[in-house]
């Protein structure tokens, strides 16, 4: 992963906030971070990203004030930008659930609708009986019609027969009766014949309606079948079962798509219990492959199967946090998410930073192939100066800064014996030297000599120089060099205008800190900031007592550690 070093920062010594010229740091920068200013190569942890443009440090910035200084951020492992969006992609791959119990419930009325219309069909075979039986009544009136016509020709009879018995005892009336009487049995055979064709027709129609109502009967005998437009059954329950119409609270199976049209639908389902699991199942021709599942905790489980049987959970949801856990690192299209589990496969990736401040041993982390060693020896201390008189000055000179080196080693670096040297001490107040500081070596590898110390002033009224002292190149036995410096110089201390016009030498800088800066005043020399620098020189204006030198900063060795 690339370093990140676009745009300049500013940087105040004392303050932990970076701000940032052309930067952007959000979408580039993260905390846990290395933050580096190249014009003194201090390391600073990156604590927070404020805004595309600032950010803060750990500690403060213990460099000199710039306004537009160039840096570096190295990348770090410390933190993993988190996957924030699987629930959401993962869940959308399952189907909206049909609404069964709905459709149930109207499966259920059309088998109503049946039920009345076979209600309908008996009520009118019972009409049709019913119109046979009238039928019937009507027959067994003309029956009784005909009766009474048979009657009334038997009276008839009886009439002629009287009339001719009359005829024989009244001969002179025997013409006119007789005619009467055979005229009276003529009519009377009509009548009987009537009578004889009503009995009949009546016969007829009481079968023919009798014969229609069975047949109407015959053909809506319940229970109607389902050919017929009926349930099959007498019961709703012989009728859900005969029309497959499965009961509400039994489980349901439905063979054909269902369709749920509503302007706001919701199929719910609700745990009554309230601790129990509630499942929605999908299978794949009669065998489990999905559930979708409520846990007794409420939690919601994506739970896989494979042939019907039970393979893992590959999508977890806690009602109580709301946290999701993925079983698998999830894909993003064809490309898997860097994370703890994939990125020790990527060759070159810096795994860690060991920084040592005190000797030690070094112990590669796990999966480590290669390291840089970047390295400097302990800086020198400023020179002390004596007590002054009237019209006199005396200025020490600063210190010079480590040997420094960095080297990038493949082999033969692991159990290696660290030494860190220390800064350079102070003389005693009075024109005394300045101590040269502590050698840092990595085993036979590596040795930066420390800085050397500055000269001590003694009391001058006239214009002097105090030179500073020299420097040292650190020795390289194995390994690519990258970089490997001698030690800076410190500047001159000066005394221009005796008594009143001074300055002391400043420490010598390096790659890791800043030397101490110089004094025009009376006092103690100033200590650097940051690794392997020079202390800067005291300084005794006129008549001032005597004063000590600034204290070297002590050496560092830091290896950056890749896969």
């Amino acid at each position: 992963m690339a370093w990140y070093a676009t745009g300049t920062v500013a940087v105040t010594n004392g303050s932990n906030v970076v701000t940032g010229t052309g930067t952007q740091f959000i979408t580039n920068i993260k905390s846990g971070d290395i933050f580096i200013a190249l014009d003194n190569g201090l390391l600073y942890e990156v604590d927070q990203i404020v805004s595309a443009t600032q950010l803060t440090l750990k500690r403060e910035y213990a460099g000199v004030t710039n306004a537009s200084a160039v840096y570096e951020i190295v990348p770090t492992t410390s933190n993993l930008k988190t996957l924030a969006q699987q629930v959401t992609d993962l869940i959308a791959i399952y189907q909206e659930i049909p609404q069964s119990a709905t459709d149930a419930q109207d499966a259920a009325a059309a088998a109503q609708g049946y039920r009345d219309t076979a209600k309908t069909y008996q009520d009118n075979a019972a009409a049709s009986a019913s119109t046979a039986s009238g039928a019937a009544t009507t027959a067994q009136g003309y029956r009784d019609t005909a009766k009474t016509y048979q009657d009334n020709a038997a009276a008839s009879a009886s009439a002629a027969a009287t009339s001719k018995s009359g005829a024989d005892t009244a001969k002179s009336g025997a013409d006119s009766a007789k005619a009467a009487a055979d005229a009276s049995a003529a009519l009377a055979g009509n009548w009987a014949a009537q009578a004889s064709g009503t009995v009949d027709g009546a016969n007829y129609s009481a079968k023919y309606y009798a014969m229609q109502a069975a047949a109407s009967a015959a053909s809506i005998a319940l229970p109607v079948p389902i050919t017929s437009g009926g349930t099959g059954a007498t019961t709703a329950a012989a009728a859900r079962t005969a029309l497959g119409v499965p009961a509400i609270a039994s489980s349901n199976t439905f063979s054909a798509s269902q369709t749920i049209s509503y302007s706001q639908p919701l199929f719910s389902i609700n745990d009554t219990s309230g601790t129990g699991v509630a499942v929605l199942q999908f299978n794949s021709n009669g065998s489990m492959v999905w559930q979708l599942q409520k846990t007794s905790a409420s939690d919601l489980n994506v739970r896989r199967y494979v042939s019907g049987a039970f393979v893992d959970v590959p999508l977890s949801v806690s009602n109580s946090t709301g946290v999701a856990t993925l079983a698998q690192r999830p894909m993003f299209g064809t490309a898997t998410p860097w994370d703890s589990a994939n990125l020790p496969s990527v060759s070159g990736r810096l795994l860690n930073i060991q920084v040592f401040t005190s000797s030690g041993t070094y112990t590669p982390t796990a999966g480590t192939t290669k390291v840089i060693v970047k390295s400097v020896g302990g800086g020198g201390a400023g020179g002390s100066t004596a007590a002054t008189s009237a019209g006199q000055s005396a200025v020490g000179a600063g210190g010079s800064s480590a040997g420094y080196a960095e080297v990038l080693l493949t082999a033969g670096f692991s159990g290696v014996t660290v030494t860190v040297g220390a800064g350079g001490t102070p003389g005693a107040a009075g024109a005394n030297s300045g101590n040269a500081g502590g050698t840092t070596s990595f085993g036979t590898i590596i040795s930066c000599p420390g800085g050397s110390g500055g000269a001590g002033g003694n009391p001058s009224a006239a214009a002097a120089v105090n030179p500073s002292a020299g420097v040292v190149a650190p020795t390289i036995s194995s390994g690519t060099i990258i970089n490997a410096l001698a030690g800076q110089p410190a500047p001159n201390a000066l005394v221009l205008v005796p008594g009143s016009v001074a300055i002391s030498g400043y420490g010598g800088s390096g790659p890791l800190g800043v030397g101490g800066q110089g004094r025009q005043t009376t006092g103690a020399g100033i200590v650097g900031a940051g690794y392997g620098v020079g202390g800067a020189g005291a300084t005794t204006s006129a008549s001032g007592a005597a004063q000590i030198g600034g204290a070297g900063r002590q050496g560092v060795l830091i290896v950056y550690e890749f896969a």
